[in-house]
């Protein structure tokens, strides 16, 4: 049986950065690729997936190539939640409420 979902998921390789949130020891953020992504979510492929529950910060750049140029060609989504599941592949990450969409500007990004 197919699962039905309450918003709608893209199948988009996007470059994301993550990075450990609230009181965890913080290392360095992981480079990583999105598989899927929704407004509540995404799905990223690792091989070292962090453990279930773990909070984290999330961003993901988007690409706006088809914008007339002279205008932002990227965009950032800057998340926090937490990691929902894992496999073989990767992990699942659930957004929270505090997601922004911001012009990209390479400052903006996760540094721990």
């Amino acid at each position: 049986m197919a699962q039905k979902r309450a918003v709608e998921r893209f199948e988009l390789n996007l470059e994301a950065y993550v990075a450990t949130a609230g009181g965890i020891p913080k290392a360095k953020p992981q480079r990583l690729i999105t598989w899927d992504v929704s407004m509540n979510g995404a799905y990223l492929s690792t091989r070292m997936p962090l453990p279930i529950g773990t909070k984290v910060k999330v961003d993901v750049i988007l690409s706006l190539e088809s914008l007339p140029p002279g205008q932002t060609r990227k965009a950032l989504i800057k998340a926090s939640g937490a990691v929902l599941s894992t496999d073989g592949d990767g992990m699942a990450i659930r957004f929270d409420d505090n997601s922004k969409f911001l012009p990209y500007s390479s400052d903006k990004l996760e540094r721990v």
